[in-house]
């Protein structure tokens, strides 16, 4: 990343290279605790999916094999016209497809600094998991602004490096109207709010204490490892709503094939007494 660049660049001219890798450590000892932390949240929600989708599929097999044994109708659990054999090797094609092609689309983006800039922007509309995405665009932004004023840079640039270090485009697209106002004497406050980035009031309030104070460095310490714990908090949070959705998909999967059965003998029945 270029702001990773830039750091080792002026850590070297300054004589300063160990803290500024002290730093980058703490940067992605944190980023690898969140990554952990997610993938354990997403674990049993992803194996309930797995174990839903095989029951279903069984489920389809072994009533179209009854429904073909001498059966007058034949016997589509999910009325979506799959049944037997055929019909259950389309079902897991579908129920595995689609979210392996989603998966392996999002990771195709996400090697690409620009589309995962606005991969991100758009993450924060999801519901739940666009308060987690905020939070951690915020934490790599505080994290630029301490490295950016530990290492020396130039105010515009720290400006630049700590808008760009979001990877998000909510926060990338007004880059050039904040180095602006910096160059024009406004406070590194005054700049943030001028590029109309998603910045909470909380975060304005200790930019400007930091101003204020000359601690800057240190605030944004302070205030990366409060987003990095609760985007944490907020990614469990997020992956328990998941799990709840694909519960309540799994139920309503569940009860379609139900009535759907009910509905396929009744009918037969009815038709044999007539």
């Amino acid at each position: 990343p270029p702001l990773f660049v830039e750091l080792i660049r002026v850590g070297e001219r300054t004589g300063h290279l160990e803290e500024t890798f002290q730093v980058l450590e703490e940067y992605y000892d944190q980023v690898q605790s969140i990554q952990r932390q997610f993938r354990s949240a997403m674990t049993y929600p992803v194996l309930m999916y797995l174990a839903a989708v095989g029951v279903i599929t069984l489920l389809i097999m072994i009533l179209g094999y009854l429904g073909g044994q001498g059966q007058a109708v034949t016997t589509d659990p999910l009325g979506l016209g799959l049944s037997g054999l055929s019909g259950a090797t389309l079902f897991v094609a579908v129920a595995l497809g689609l979210p392996l092609a989603l998966l392996a689309g999002l990771k195709l983006l996400a090697n690409k600094v620009r589309w995962q800039s606005q991969l991100e922007a758009v993450l924060l509309g999801l519901p739940a998991w666009g308060s987690a995405f905020l939070l951690l665009a915020l934490q790599r932004c505080a994290v630029a602004l301490r490295m950016g004023y530990q290492a020396g840079l130039s105010v515009p640039k720290v400006v630049r490096h700590a808008l760009e270090a979001t990877s998000n485009a909510a926060f990338t697209r007004g880059q050039d109207r904040a180095v602006a106002v910096v160059k024009k004497g406004g406070s590194l406050t005054e700049a943030l709010q001028a590029s109309g980035a998603p910045f909470p009031d909380e975060f304005y309030e200790y930019v400007q204490l930091g101003e204020q104070t000359g601690n800057l460095p240190e605030v944004m310490e302070r205030l990366s490892r409060n987003y990095a714990e609760e985007a944490a908090r907020r990614l469990r949070s997020a992956a328990t709503a998941t799990a709840w959705a694909i519960y309540a998909l799994i139920a309503l999967m569940i009860i379609l094939a139900i009535f759907r059965i009910a509905s396929i003998y009744l009918n037969a029945l009815g038709q044999a007494a007539g």
